[in-house]
């Protein structure tokens, strides 16, 4: 398997759709999955991007990210594609919500974005980046993480 995508030939991917700060989004054109092109803004390191992604993965299994690839362009320039299966939504979760599911999951509220189990913090869960389903689940689809423990990856 071919790993390796010229930048040039990403919109192939899917349909743009509207970007954050570290990825620019594609919608595939079956619509199942959603692409993203990580400029390691955030992660600063592609170590740093997998630890995070470990940690979503695992507190969020629902909404994982798998590697899909890699692209780039000029000189040392290396962007993972990140490929999360497409959530079918109602609407953006509501902060009472958000509390609410993240209590159960053992956090507690930092301050209106941001939960900590003592082990990691997580933050950036404003309701456009948690989705409700017509069933009433939560999908965190994308946020940030911060480790709090050594070794997190044998704690969580």
């Amino acid at each position: 398997m071919d790993m390796w995508f010229e930048f040039s030939t990403l919109p192939a991917l899917g349909t743009p759709m509207p970007s954050g700060v570290e990825n620019d989004v594609y919608l595939s054109g079956e619509g199942n999955y959603i692409y993203k092109i990580n400029n390691l803004m955030t992660s600063k390191t592609i170590l740093g991007l997998f630890e995070r992604l470990c940690i979503h993965n695992s507190i969020f299994p629902q909404t994982n990210y798998t590697l899909y690839g890699f692209t780039g362009f000029g000189k040392g320039s290396i962007y993972p594609i990140l490929r999360q299966d497409f959530i079918c939504y109602e609407r953006e979760a509501t902060p009472v919500e958000i509390d609410t599911y993240m209590s159960a999951l053992g956090f507690e509220k930092v301050n209106i974005s941001t939960f900590s189990n003592g082990k990691v913090i997580v933050s950036d869960l404003h309701p456009r980046n948690v989705l409700r389903d017509e069933e009433g689940d939560l999908f965190v689809i994308d946020a940030d993480f911060t480790n709090i423990s050594p070794h997190l990856s044998q704690n969580i």
